[in-house]
């Protein structure tokens, strides 16, 4: 069953809260099982319906955080730089001394994510 969930979802980290849905799943709908018939198999189809959805869910999540990530990025740059205004020229100074006095792989990260996005 983890190798079928494992194969369908993009994101690994929900593997294991999708087999573990797929058992808890499996015994609250027991009396449907059909005795005589493959009982993996049929976990297997949970599981797999399970995985199907996750996918889904995954895959609309990623597509409306790409659509919305120009306006939340334009909405924070905003907020930035009034916020910036309102600090002046003079904690700036003290922001950059701070900011200088990294070592310099530490450095290097913070002005790659904050000055060059």
């Amino acid at each position: 069953m983890r190798v079928v969930i494992a194969g369908t979802l993009p994101d690994p980290g929900a593997v294991d809260d999708v087999v573990h849905e797929a058992f808890v799943t499996a015994y609250l709908k027991l009396r449907d099982y059909r005795p005589g018939t493959d009982l993996v198999a049929w976990v297997r189809a949970i599981a797999r319906n399970l995985a199907h959805n996750e996918r889904r869910r995954w895959l609309r999540q990623r597509s409306m955080q790409q659509r919305y990530l120009v306006e939340i990025e334009e909405r924070a740059r905003v907020a930035i730089d009034a916020a910036t205004d309102k600090l002046g020229a003079e904690a700036m100074h003290s922001l950059r001394g701070c900011v200088d006095a990294l070592a310099a792989p530490a450095r290097a990260v913070v002005e790659q994510f904050y000055s060059r996005g």
